[in-house]
């Protein structure tokens, strides 16, 4: 039997005519009973209308362009800082720095906090490690340092086989770094990487454009020029021969001063004496090797160059390795001359006023010193306003104090000899013991308790303003102020004092953030 929708036009109409006389018989019959029909339908209430719920738009995936590539990222987030992070790679960090690592080429990126900062700007710098005998790693560093925030230091490493893969990856990843609300290695140019150098007839070149420049030349003569300078007595100790050994690239500075710098270092022997009597301390300090001696450290040609011929040459004697970090670069800039301080800040001169406004330190401001060792004269003023009050007095010790003839009447404090000591170490890096016998005590000095103990109605605070100031890349701090009042220590060794004078400052930042006194003296 066909279906319907297989049904002729013909049959259709038939079947319709069919339906209807069977209706109108139904009808007839009385079949159609519209008393027993369902009551119809009432309309429905009106329903308000549908609202259409807005498409959600997908999630925008976190990606970072590198070449023609598109790489799924994440952002991890630490306290303050935040670095994008490939989604394949593993994660090994905390809210003050981590590695970053990607799993298929070992490849890794870390993030390391530093303060305070030993170094003030920014600079980027490349090196070779070897980490075992038989593979090297290459390595690019991206530094910046704050007087107030400390430094960030991003690291880019890669094994040698892999580097060329994910170099430019590393470094998008580094610029990407956010401190804040700065992002400060984002457009940090020329890219500090290995220099075009090889080994030619047994000499090392530096290629500058189509030059070479003989690195080994300079090396030689500034050896030379040391032996010569060598006392006589040294000097019999050795034949006069000597030879440099694993001359190499040791690392490339960037950012620091303009164009490049590239520092080749390499190790010294020299030929000992057949009948010397080599002293017991050389013999203990230096390597020996079939008569043979080196030297301690490692000499080095720095190159400055703007990649087209060299602008500036340095040789210096060198530590084993050039690491890249901060310290380094802050002597090697000084070694180079290169003048980098730059005015404090609006912000960094109210910080330090607040540093040096608090009771723990306004007292190292109150008198003159060009050298801290000074300060032994001055320790009954440096501590005038410190120490433990009456209320941590045991009656032992105000029995002890009355019978010294220390007024008990007025305030008195305490100074225990561990913090003095401290104090003298963190914020003048003096020893106490070096500075005994005292020739200015904080107080009356009680054995039985090892402390010292001062007693007066007043204060000796004052209230400092800083002009102006400078930072060296060092992090030294050098400060413009006028002191409201100057205690000075005269030749017969009294008392006296000034008012409103100009005065100068050197500071240097502590391991703790705070700031040792290196210097205040009259402007």
């Amino acid at each position: 039997m066909k279906s319907i929708k297989e049904w002729t036009k013909k049959q259709k109409i038939i079947a319709g005519s069919a339906a209807g006389a069977v209706l109108a018989l139904a009808v007839v019959l009385g079949v159609w009973q519209p008393w027993k029909a369902q009551e119809p339908e009432r309309d429905p209430a009106p329903q308000p209308p549908r609202q259409e719920e807005p498409e959600q738009p997908e999630e925008e995936k976190l990606t970072l362009t590198v070449g023609l590539e598109e790489i799924p990222c994440v952002i991890y987030e630490g306290d303050g800082w935040s670095v994008y992070v490939p989604e394949t790679w593993t994660v090994d960090a905390d809210g003050n720095g981590g590695v970053f690592t990607d799993p298929a080429s070992e490849a890794r990126m870390e993030v390391v906090r530093e303060a305070p900062a030993q170094y003030i700007g920014t600079f980027l710098f490349a090196s070779r490690e070897a980490l075992s005998e038989n593979e090297d790693w290459l390595l690019r560093r991206f530094y910046t340092g704050d007087l107030l925030s400390g430094a960030w230091a991003v690291t880019c490493q890669a094994p040698e086989e892999a580097w060329e893969d994910q170099e430019k990856l590393l470094t998008a990843l580094a610029r990407t770094f956010t401190a804040g609300e700065a992002r400060p290695f984002d457009g940090l140019y020329p890219v500090a990487s290995e220099p075009s150098w090889q080994t030619v007839d047994g000499d090392v070149v530096l290629w500058l454009d189509k030059d070479g420049y003989p690195v080994e030349a300079d090396a030689e003569e500034f050896v030379e020029a040391e032996m010569l300078a060598w006392p006589s007595e040294t000097k019999a100790l050795f034949t006069g021969q000597y030879r440099l050994e694993d001359l190499r690239w040791s690392g490339s500075y960037t950012c620091i001063g303009e164009g490049y710098i590239d520092i080749f270092t390499a190790t010294v022997w020299y030929e000992a004496a057949e009948d010397g009597d080599m002293p017991d301390i050389i013999k203990w300090d230096r390597v020996w090797k079939d008569g043979w001696v080196q030297d301690r450290d490692r000499v080095a040609v720095v190159l400055c160059h703007d990649g087209g011929e060299v602008t500036e040459k340095l040789t210096l004697w060198f530590f084993d390795e050039v690491p890249g970090e901060a310290a380094p670069a802050s002597w090697l800039v000084g070694e180079l001359g290169i003048d980098t301080n730059t005015p404090l800040t609006a912000e960094e001169l109210t910080a330090l006023e607040d540093h040096f406004n608090d009771r723990e330190y306004n007292g190292l401001l109150r008198f003159p010193y060009d050298d801290a060792s000074q300060a032994a004269d001055y320790l009954s003023v440096l501590f005038y306003d410190l120490g433990e009050d009456e209320s941590t007095l045991t009656e032992e010790e105000k029995a002890v104090l009355e019978e010294a003839g220390v007024p008990l009447d007025l305030d008195v404090f305490r100074l225990k000899r561990d913090y003095v000591e401290t104090y003298l170490q963190e914020n003048l890096w003096l020893a106490l013991s070096g500075l005994e016998p005292l020739a200015d005590p904080p107080g009356t000095y009680l054995e039985d308790f090892d402390a010292w103990y001062q007693s007066h109605g007043d204060t000796a605070m004052q209230t400092y303003v800083f002009d102006s100031g400078t930072v060296a890349l060092d992090g030294t701090v050098t400060l413009s102020y006028t002191a409201p009042y100057l205690d000075i220590r005269g030749e017969a060794g009294e008392l006296d004092g000034a008012f409103d004078v100009a005065m100068t400052a050197t500071l240097c930042q502590t391991a703790g953030g705070g700031w040792r006194v290196v210097s205040n003296v009259r402007a």
